[in-house]
């Protein structure tokens, strides 16, 4: 298998690096047209299309795919290896959001992921749910909170005002197109503005609990 720390290629390669630690990492790609990331691998992951595109996989056995991105879509995969060339005319804009592991921390009997027990009138769509993880796009109204113990989660803004308040006491602002992680603890997600945010939640597995 080649070198998996090609996943990690450094901003100038086109890749950001938005947050990371040992269960989780986020990252921005730019893929210009017509070129090419060599062959690399991926841990499971989401990835959402910021822009518009045409993608050519090609993988170890010479099988190739062509992946027709459109604004908006969310693409799940479990790992794989693989190159990309951009064969469009337009720059390909990606979020990926890659988790490394089950989260260790978890507490026994603490295993379901519960966004949709706690979040009664919530306007959101579920984008997958896999073995490591079970992901969300949630649009909170201004003024609308949700919340509840959780012990593993990553959170990113689309654009918005976003706050998230732990345990009642710690509060953090996070800014558009920036991602958050937090671990442990009574969480809320809280609009603070005057319109509407929208939010992208990876929950780990084993991490959640209702209040």
């Amino acid at each position: 298998m080649s070198d998996p720390a090609l996943k990690l290629i450094l901003p100038q390669d086109g890749h950001t690096l938005l947050t990371e630690n040992d269960i989780v990492k986020v990252f921005e790609t730019y893929l210009p047209p017509g070129k090419i990331i060599p062959m690399h691998s991926h841990i499971p992951h989401v990835r959402y299309c910021y822009s518009a595109g045409e993608n050519l996989h090609t993988y170890p056995n010479g099988e190739t795919e062509l992946v027709i991105d459109k604004v908006g879509d969310w693409e799940v995969r479990e790992a794989l290896e693989h190159s990309i060339k951009n064969v469009g005319t337009e720059m390909i804009h990606s979020l990926i959001f890659e988790f490394k592991r089950n989260n260790a921390r978890s507490v026994s009997g603490l295993d379901g992921l519960l966004i949709e027990d706690v979040a009664s009138g919530l306007d959101y769509i579920q984008i997958s749910d896999t073995p490591t993880a079970k992901t969300y796009e949630i649009l909170l109204k201004p003024g609308e909170t949700v919340g509840y113990l959780h012990r593993g989660a990553v959170v990113y803004n689309f654009g918005g005002s976003l706050d998230i308040v732990l345990n009642e006491i710690s509060r953090v602002c996070v800014h558009d197109k920036k991602a958050f992680w937090f671990e442990l603890g009574n969480w809320e997600l809280r609009n603070t503005g005057s319109s509407t945010t929208r939010v992208f939640v990876a929950e780990l597995k084993g991490t959640a609990s209702k209040l």
